[in-house]
């Protein structure tokens, strides 16, 4: 079993809200089970964080997605409003702590696990923890296949557990590494200690269920080592080299200092910190300056040389590589220099895959193809995710994709009207010039006089810095058909506050808003509640085009409302129902939803 199935299975069992981060890599484990939670999806693009937020007077939260700096640079904003909620962040590692790392200094609790039986025990673990201190709590785990069958919580069991009484906390039970008598008069944060105590706590509850102890810290080889090798990442053991001790952390937050000079004797004169962390810019690796902090309260005399290196993949190290790194340590005369163990993961060089369209949206999409044909421009379309990124897609980079496309087209009007004025232009050109000035927003006209006005510029070149500029900006002759399409969830988040700079900018611009969540659904949670109007919100501004339609309902009036949306000179709205729960959803079940709306 994968630890993917296994932590998607403890999320669907433990909460009353699962936020689904799209395109989901848990929707195959979550599909066959029954009498789950309200699931919700975050489509890509979308600020998960807002979702999460509109939802935390439920019980438990979690929130399941794959390690993606998209997805975690935007929950990163909302951090700090999330983490005094109960909440649980589920996150898929891919050989790579980068981006998860992000979100470490704004949670209470950060677990990591190395293996599926770990994930499945944290995953338990972080929900205990995040339904009894009423805290966010951040797992991010490694999606690996146990070789072994898991043994994992009967169903019947995950609920009770959860909400059983909290026990009072007993000192002394996990502690898996002996304290050093140097280390006794190191005093913590009291609040740190606190939460610390709080996951002692929850690991004593989940061991009484699972029957395995949860150490935060565990330790490797002799403990008179010379050489401590600190290991953030995935890495449940490294090979023995004499001389050398390992020390794997699975708790990232809180980190004791008194807990990590606990780990590191005395004898010790070396310390390497290493971090499977690859896409850091700064020079200093996060939890290096943690374990650099912590030894500065020792005595000057017995403090060891600290030195950083990154965590490849650890499945093909020996103890060669080991003595390698140590060899290299020794050898270096600059401490800052960053060492390596294991083979880094190669720097993608392929073209980056576009984002998948669930089939039902695909609908519309085709709509506006054969409506507009070669004048549409959808400017965030997932095509242009293989030139530019996966920031492509993002509300953000389509409205000023937008507002940049419209300043070109002005700059080329401009360009014509200067042309205009030269006596010495061509009569042809001129006349040329002069229709297109009239119908440059007229789609057929504009186009036709577009080609025509290139072809004479070739013909009958004339030296003029205004020609110049209407041949540089001939793909803005044509008039074009500008839609942004997302999700009513992505335009609540077009870019903080976005959808309002896009409606007061007046830009002539139209979005395409797809509502997709089930009405049965909407109405089961909160029948009272109203859900949030796009539609309405953009109607008190007075100059914005809206409608509102389904082409499971009435597909002239898709048609109608598409065309009038795009003759309309300024922001329109289009918003559009398609309620659907998944891509395995048949148009008989979407057909009945829309008639419930």
């Amino acid at each position: 079993m994968s630890a993917l199935s296994a932590v998607a299975r403890i999320a669907y069992r433990a909460s009353d809200v699962l936020v689904d981060s799209q395109p989901s890599h848990f929707a195959d484990t979550y599909r066959p089970l029954a009498n789950g939670p309200r699931i919700l999806s975050a489509p890509s693009g979308s600020d998960a964080g807002e979702i999460i937020l509109r939802n935390t007077q439920a019980r438990l939260v979690s929130f399941t997605t794959s390690s993606s700096s998209q997805v975690l640079t935007r929950l990163v904003l909302h951090l700090a409003e999330i983490s005094s909620h109960p909440v649980v962040l589920h996150i898929a590692l891919q050989d790579d702590l980068s981006d998860a790392i992000l979100l470490r200094a704004a949670v209470p609790f950060f677990l990591v696990s190395s293996t599926p039986q770990q994930a499945h025990d944290n995953a338990l673990l972080a929900s205990r923890l995040a339904q009894t201190e009423r805290k966010a709590v951040v797992h991010a785990f490694y999606p690996g296949i146990s070789p072994e069958p898991l043994s994992e919580l009967p169903e019947d069991k995950i609920l009770p557990f959860l909400l059983s009484d909290k026990r009072p906390i007993t000192p002394g039970h996990v502690t898996p590494i002996t304290a050093d008598q140097q280390s006794a008069s190191i005093t913590d944060d009291p609040a740190v200690s606190a939460l610390f105590k709080a996951y002692e706590a929850a690991a004593l509850e989940t061991l009484t269920q699972t029957r395995r102890p949860l150490h935060p810290v565990t330790r490797q080889g002799p403990v008179d080592a010379h050489t401590v090798i600190l290991a953030f990442g995935q890495s449940a053991t490294l090979p023995e080299v004499e001389g050398v001790s390992y020390v794997f952390h699975s708790l990232l937050n809180p980190l004791l200092p008194s807990r990590l000079l606990h780990a590191i004797p005395t004898c010790a004169t070396r310390v390497i910190v290493l971090e499977q962390v690859h896409k850091w810019s700064t020079k200093w690796l996060p939890l290096y300056l943690e374990v650099v902090s912590a030894l500065q309260q020792r005595d000057p005399q017995s403090r060891p040389v600290v030195q950083s290196a990154v965590l490849g993949s650890t499945d093909t190290v020996t103890a060669a590589d080991v003595q390698a790194l140590l060899d290299q340590a020794t050898s270096t005369t600059c401490l800052t220099t960053r060492l390596t163990l294991g083979v880094a993961p190669s720097p993608t060089t392929g073209v980056a895959a576009p984002p998948s369209i669930p089939k039902h949206e695909l609908a519309y999409t085709k709509i506006l193809s054969h409506l507009f044909n070669d004048r549409l421009e959808i400017t965030n379309d997932p095509a242009l995710v293989a030139a530019q990124g996966a920031v492509a897609t993002t509300p953000e980079y389509a409205l000023g994709r937008v507002r940049g496309q419209l300043d070109r087209r002005a700059d080329l009007v401009s360009a014509v009207q200067d042309l205009l004025q030269d006596s010495t232009a061509p009569a042809q050109l001129h006349s040329l010039l002069s229709k297109w000035s009239l119908s440059k927003d007229d789609p057929a006209k504009s186009k036709a006089l577009g080609s025509q006005i290139v072809q004479s510029l070739i013909d009958q070149p004339i030296k003029h810095a205004a020609a110049a500029k209407v041949f540089e900006l001939q793909a803005h002759l044509p008039a074009r058909s500008r839609w942004i399409i997302g999700s009513d969830a992505w335009a609540y988040d077009l870019g903080a506050s976005g959808l309002h700079h896009a409606l007061a900018s007046g830009l002539n611009v139209n979005i395409l808003l797809l509502d997709t969540a089930p009405y049965s659904t909407r109405t089961s949670t909160d029948p009272a509640r109203r859900k949030h109007d796009v539609g309405l919100y953009a109607m008190n501004y007075g100059n914005v085009f809206v409608a509102s339609c389904a082409v499971f309902s009435s597909y002239s009036q898709v048609l109608q409302c598409l065309m009038e949306a795009d003759r309309y000179t300024g922001p329109s709205v289009v918003l559009m129902h398609l309620p659907y729960s998944s891509e395995d959803s048949s148009a008989l079940d979407v057909l009945k939803e829309t008639k419930l709306a």
